[in-house]
């Protein structure tokens, strides 16, 4: 598994209009720091000076940009294919290129999502699990992890349960299962993981439907566990307890993060283990639900 180690860095977001060029320092919270405003480019030299004095400004070491631009571009290179309008002269350049540092780039046409995505970073639905390297309790999902062929000799075919394909979930009791199993798990922090994130996972109702299929998923893989009907009922007792521990929780968060989201999330994973336990869940993965 990867993520990245520094979690308190701040990264500059640029929004290229058509009348104005704008940008400002976010720290990893999603706040806006310094600020910085100039006319809408009219050539490429133009752009790159207001990217370098930009950066030269900056009271912050910086871990990247991340630029917003109408038009059509390719979110991993910055490379903008189709730019009409005032600001056509841009088409075919990479943005990254006007930054001339080190410094990682991304680039989206949506302003407004390139703003939430940095918003929610530690969002528990995008923060990685764990901040270092080296032997950890278990991990819990499997897009981006390396697994020993012995692995899956080991445990029952087919390896992932395929009660989980409607809710999803899968990759989570696959690994309860190799740690049931006395099997080990390693963390790499300082992998480096690049995924493009789309903007309607940056609202906050996917974000709440994601803490609620994280709750029933967390009851399924616990009630596999329980085989009497005593452990059944003991579950659905410690399921019940989470609902008000989740309030203090919540508490807790808004302290820290200062962001109601974020807050949210232990609420909406304790409601949906409570009703995964009555019968309601939801089903993202139902082909009637998938949208192309």
């Amino acid at each position: 598994m990867g993520s990245r180690k520094d979690e308190t860095g701040h990264v500059l977001g640029v929004d290229i209009g058509g009348t104005a060029v704008k940008a400002a320092v976010v720290n990893a919270f999603g706040e806006l720091g310094e600020k910085f405003q100039a006319p809408s480019p009219r050539t490429v030299a133009e752009l790159r000076d207001f990217f370098h004095s930009t950066i030269e400004k900056a009271n912050v070491p910086l871990r990247g940009v991340g630029i917003a631009c109408k038009g059509i571009i390719d979110a991993e290179s910055s490379r903008i294919n189709r730019l009409p309008g005032d600001l056509n002269f841009l088409e075919g350049s990479v943005l990254g290129d006007f930054v001339g540092s080190t410094l990682p780039v991304r680039a989206d046409n949506d302003a407004l999502a390139e703003v939430l995505r940095l918003a929610h970073r530690r969002h528990p639905a995008f923060a990685p699990a764990y901040q270092d390297s080296g032997p950890v309790p278990v991990i819990y999902g499997c897009g981006n992890c390396l697994i020993m062929r012995d692995v899956f000799a080991r445990l029952a075919d087919p390896a992932f349960d395929l009660r989980f394909n409607f809710l999803g979930g899968g990759d989570t009791d696959f690994f309860v299962r190799c740690r049931q199993a006395k099997m080990k798990f390693h963390w790499a922090a300082e992998a480096v993981i690049t995924e493009t994130v789309p903007r309607n996972r940056t609202k906050s109702g996917w974000l709440v439907l994601r803490g609620l299929r994280i709750g029933a998923i967390n009851y399924h893989v616990q009630r596999k566990a329980a085989r009497t009907v005593g452990s059944r009922a003991r579950l659905l007792a410690k399921m019940l307890a989470m609902l008000p521990l989740s309030l203090f929780r919540a508490g807790r968060l808004v302290l820290t993060e200062h962001k109601a989201i974020i807050a949210m999330h232990p609420m909406t994973v304790a409601v949906g283990s409570v009703l995964a336990a009555v019968g309601i869940e939801p089903q993202p993965y139902k082909a009637s639900k998938i949208v192309s």
